[in-house]
């Protein structure tokens, strides 16, 4: 972990996202809770993607350093989701529920969104933004960050029911960003670089750079090829600063301070 923090310090990285799955006999709170203690010594501000805890351990994960968490409903149709789900991801409503122990807990972020291309992007798209219109009122201190993950092909004999193009995608964003001029939206290196660079100008305010997804790929100690996603833009921390300020945006690697106290 902290080969992979030194790797991407170097590439002037002062922000990061922490990702994992679900696995009871590793992936504990004590363990997500030392890989915090582990970046804050490096990066300013540090989230999470991580499986649904309870508020006593989101404290934890707060007091330990981090300050944003993103779970992803991946769809809010009941029924579609119990459909697709085994074990203990398959209690929806403690899923959902996952923003609002966050926000009590003191996260400074919370990051909502679903998996497009499950169910009608209309419906989801629209349940999401009641959802975060909900958590703004209950939870006004609280930042709120929106994604829009498309699904990609993992190379199996999974056909995406609905699936959603790059003009569905960029409207939806439009739309978010109309409603919620102040909330932040991300778009991932799932798109390509022609689309971010699109979006940078118009909605999205934040984008990740570089990505690398199965564990060890930054530092070049482990690469198995257990990717999450495909990549899609692969340009490096550089280039992705130069094309910015070739557009007339600054590029700014802080996404915030948990030093600021509030």
């Amino acid at each position: 972990i902290e080969a992979e923090a030194k790797s991407l310090k170097n590439s002037k990285i002062d922000s990061v996202l922490v990702v994992c799955g679900e696995d009871p006999e590793y992936l504990t709170v004590d363990f997500i809770e030392e890989t915090i203690q582990i970046l804050k010594k490096f990066f300013s501000s540090i989230s999470l993607e991580i499986f649904p805890l309870d508020t006593a351990a989101y404290e934890r994960l707060v007091k330990a350093g981090a300050s944003g968490l993103l779970v992803y409903q991946e769809t809010y149709d009941r029924k579609l989701y119990d459909s697709l789900h085994s074990g203990p991801k398959k209690d929806f409503i403690f899923r959902l529920e996952s923003a609002s122990r966050a926000a009590e807990a003191g996260f400074h972020k919370i990051g909502l969104g679903v998996l497009l291309g499950l169910k009608n992007w209309i419906y989801d798209a629209a349940a999401m933004a009641v959802h975060a219109e909900w958590l703004r009122k209950k939870f006004w201190k609280t930042a709120i960050q929106f994604s829009f993950p498309r699904i990609r092909e993992p190379g199996t004999n999974f056909k995406t029911p609905n699936p959603v193009g790059e003009n569905e995608l960029e409207r939806m964003m439009l739309a978010f960003r109309i409603a919620f001029p102040s909330e932040e939206i991300s778009i991932s290196t799932r798109e390509n670089c022609e689309f971010r660079n699109r979006v940078v100008s118009s909605c999205a305010t934040m984008m990740s750079a570089a990505s690398k997804v199965t564990p060890g790929a930054y530092s070049g100690l482990s690469n198995n090829g257990l990717g999450q996603f495909e990549i899609k833009d692969t340009r490096e921390v550089s280039d992705i600063c130069s094309d910015l300020k070739n557009s007339g945006l600054d590029p700014v690697m802080k996404d915030w301070d948990i030093a600021l106290g509030f």
